[in-house]
């Protein structure tokens, strides 16, 4: 069985820079960075391309919150891997 780590986002936040177009991005903090650095190429290029789909589609996702030491976190499912992000 495949270990399943997550990612912390520190920042999930809209981006104005055309009134008309409105984005999410994705900050990482120091340590998410690293965790994804020693990933195998196939399962880095997995997680960065559904963390991109989730700035592109961030506002029709549902936001799974967390509970416990992890509240005011949310959890978003990569293929076997799981990111930890803010809102």
């Amino acid at each position: 069985m495949r270990a399943r780590i997550a990612y912390r986002v520190r920042r999930l936040e809209r981006s104005t820079t055309d009134s008309s177009m409105k984005r999410w991005r994705v900050e990482f903090q120091g340590r998410a960075e690293d965790d994804l650095a020693r990933l195998d190429r196939t399962a880095r290029r997995r997680i960065i391309t559904g963390l991109y789909w989730l700035t592109e589609n961030f506002d029709e996702v549902t936001p799974l919150s967390l509970g416990g030491e992890w509240k005011g976190f949310f959890k978003f499912r990569v293929g076997d891997w799981r990111t930890i992000y803010t809102g």
